[in-house]
C-alpha cells in the first residue's frame, strides 16, 4: 500500500528468522526489493538502504521497532523468538 509518500509492505508468517536483519533480508527476497547494509566491527550491521531509499547523513534514516519498541542496537544484534511484529521506518534519527 502507498500514499502520502509512504510505502508499506506487510509480510505475515515469514519463515522464522533469528534476528531483525535476517527477517528484513527474507522479506526483501519475498517482496522483490533490495536492501544494503554496512557492518561495523563490534557494533553490528546497520541498514543503509531499503527499496532504493538511502539513509541521509546527518538527518533521516532507517530504524526498526520490535513490537512497538525502538531498536537500540544493530539489526543483526536483536534476536527474535517468533511472533514479533517488526516495523521499519524512515525517520529523523535520534540525536539529529
Amino acid at each position: 500500500a502507498s500514499g502520502n509518500g509512504t510505502t508499506i509492505f506487510v509480510f505475515k508468517n515469514v519463515s522464522f528468522s533469528s534476528n531483525v536483519l535476517d527477517l528484513l533480508t527474507e522479506s526483501a527476497r519475498i517482496g522483490g526489493f533490495t536492501i544494503s547494509k554496512q557492518t561495523y566491527v563490534g557494533m553490528g550491521s546497520i541498514v543503509q538502504t531499503i527499496d532504493g531509499v538511502t539513509n541521509e547523513n546527518p538527518g533521516r534514516g532507517w530504524q526498526y521497532y520490535v513490537n512497538g519498541t525502538y531498536g537500540q542496537v544493530a539489526a543483526d544484534k536483536t534476536q527474535l523468538s517468533g511472533g514479533e511484529v517488526v516495523n521499519w521506518k524512515f525517520i529523523t534519527l535520534q540525536g539529529n
